[in-house]
């Protein structure tokens, strides 16, 4: 937990954040469908793997992606929702 000591009153992260905010969700960004082969294949497979809350099948198929071609923002960015997710279970 990060503490801040400000004139002999401790306030905390928590002090800053909504009782009942949501850390968890995410936001759909618009998809680029111009990919080629395997690339579109597997991110296809990302997707629908995320959608279905097989997130570690999905941080799978987002990281081929990356392999295939590493300046794929949207492959990093679904894949670090994937990792976000899977942290949510663990």
């Amino acid at each position: 937990m990060i503490r801040f000591h400000a004139a002999a009153q401790i306030i905390t992260l928590d002090d800053f954040m909504p009782q009942h905010a949501v850390i968890w969700e995410y936001e759909k960004i618009p998809v680029t469908w111009k990919r080629t082969g395997q690339i579109q294949m597997y991110f296809n497979e990302g997707l629908n793997s995320l959608d279905e809350e097989r997130y570690d099948l999905a941080v799978e198929n987002f990281t081929r992606v990356i392999e295939l071609d590493n300046n794929n923002w949207q492959a990093y960015y679904y894949r670090g929702v994937a990792l976000k997710m899977m942290m949510r279970l663990g």
